[in-house]
Parts: structure tokens; C-alpha cells; sequence
């Protein structure tokens, strides 16, 4: 490859040359490229920008869960009536949509899979999350759930 790329700036060279191009000229159009070159590097970190952006504005479970700027935390939600099929997995699964509430009382609605519709029926879960992201959820009694987090379960 480099081969090829010293011969043929080796070409180019031999070409102008050879056509009596003086300096101005090739300054002139060396310009003209850097200036061509400048304006698609703008436009191409332009995208890149506005889509980095898009992305992070949209959210999903997916880029919350690479997001370095995105904490983990445990959440607590309270599970009440059946969970609804999951149209991702035929049916074989099931989901609960739930309003989540951290420690400090700050909420966020979460989806919660599970396997069977009737698993947690009427049940409180701490849900480790990063953003919409769900790592892992668990079981817990009523009495270890923080106290903000409990009075906003039950408004």
C-alpha cells in the first residue's frame, strides 16, 4: 500500500512537472483541497455531534447501559395485579410497567421482565437499574423499604 501511494505521488510529481506547472498554481490548488477538506471534517463532527445527541436525548435501555455518565442505583417498586405478555418475546414473557422510586424519594417509570404473570403479584421488588436499564431485580418485605421510597409507593 505504501508502495503504491509513494509511486503514485511519484506519478503526480512527474505529471506537473512534466506540464510545466509553476508553484502558484499548485499552492492555489492545494488550498482549494485543504479548504474542501476542512469543510467536510466541519460537517462529518457535525453528525457526529448532532447524533451523539439524538441518541442521548431519545435514551433507551440499551445506551443507558453503556453510558458512562448514567449512575446505577436500587429502586423500589411495588408490583400490583398480573404482568402483561411481552410482544418481543411471543408471549413467553412478561412485563411490568412500574414507577420506580430510588432512596431519596427521586421516581422514574421502569420495565421490569419477568418469566410467569403471576410471579409477583402484589409484591415490592428492589430493581437495580442504570437509567432504563434493568441489571437485576429482587424480592424484599415491606419493612426493608426506605421510608420516602414507601410513601411514594402508596400515593
Amino acid at each position: 500500500m505504501l508502495r503504491n501511494t509513494l509511486y503514485t505521488k511519484k506519478c503526480v510529481r512527474e505529471y506537473i512537472h512534466s506540464k510545466r506547472i509553476d508553484d502558484n498554481k499548485i499552492n492555489q490548488i492545494r488550498k482549494k483541497v485543504e479548504k474542501k477538506m476542512k469543510k467536510a471534517l466541519i460537517a462529518v463532527s457535525g453528525l457526529i455531534v448532532v447524533g451523539g445527541g439524538l441518541l442521548t436525548y431519545v435514551g433507551g435501555e440499551t445506551i443507558d447501559r453503556f453510558n458512562p455518565l448514567v449512575k446505577e442505583k436500587d429502586v423500589y417498586v411495588h408490583t400490583e395485579g398480573k404482568a402483561k405478555p411481552d410482544p418481543e418475546h411471543e408471549g413467553r414473557r412478561f412485563y411490568y410497567v412500574l414507577n420506580g422510586v430510588d432512596e431519596s424519594g427521586n421516581e422514574n417509570t421502569i420495565k421490569v421482565g419477568v418469566n410467569g404473570k403471576d410471579e409477583f403479584p402484589d409484591n415490592y421488588l428492589k430493581v437495580h437499574v442504570k437509567g432504563k436499564y434493568v441489571y437485576k431485580y429482587e424480592e424484599v418485605q415491606e419493612e426493608k423499604v426506605p421510608e420516602k421510597a414507601k410513601e411514594k409507593l402508596k400515593q
